[in-house]
């Protein structure tokens, strides 16, 4: 997505990605952000990999769509968990305004650089109705990680967050 070499890794790897990525368990995570939304309440799941929350959260009773930004993954995803995916760069994919009541952006938005957070989170809340919810994970820190992913020389690029960008 930001940076090509994260793409190229998602691109290159889809499949194994999903593989190690579907079993994982979120159901703290999941019960938390399924808990404070309605049932079919419309939910966005940002940056959805291989499908695994989508399907979750639909399985919840929500109404759910998925971004992705690697096309095999997003084919992945719409297989996996029988939901609607499209594909598209979080940065600039027109999400439309007051559409969703929750957005899921779980290790998603750690790929965006530094300087475009603030404006992709903006974007994020726009999309929420109101009282929506935004539930997203980053990692702790600062500047940026490069990940050696041993795919053809693909790395994947994640920005560090400090506490103080998520209270304003």
């Amino acid at each position: 997505m930001i940076e090509d070499s994260t793409k190229k890794f998602y691109e290159l790897t889809a499949a194994k990605y999903a593989e190690e990525t579907l079993p994982i368990r979120l159901d703290d995570l999941w019960n938390t952000f399924s808990t404070r939304l309605f049932p079919h309440a419309s939910v966005l799941d940002l940056g959805c990999g291989g499908g695994r929350d989508l399907k979750e959260l639909a399985r919840r009773g929500l109404s759910v769509v998925g971004v992705e930004y690697s096309v095999p993954l997003a084919e992945l995803a719409r297989q996996y968990s029988r939901q609607e995916v499209w594909v598209g760069d979080m940065r600039v994919f027109d999400l439309g305004v007051g559409k969703f009541d929750g957005i899921w952006a779980v290790a998603s938005l750690l790929h965006v650089p530094r300087n475009e957070i603030v404006g992709v989170l903006r974007k994020l809340y726009e999309a929420l109705r109101s009282n929506g919810i935004l539930l997203t994970s980053m990692k702790k820190g600062k500047g940026n990680e490069t990940a050696p992913d041993g795919v053809l020389s693909s790395r994947r690029v994640g920005t560090n967050v400090e506490d103080r960008w998520f209270r304003h």
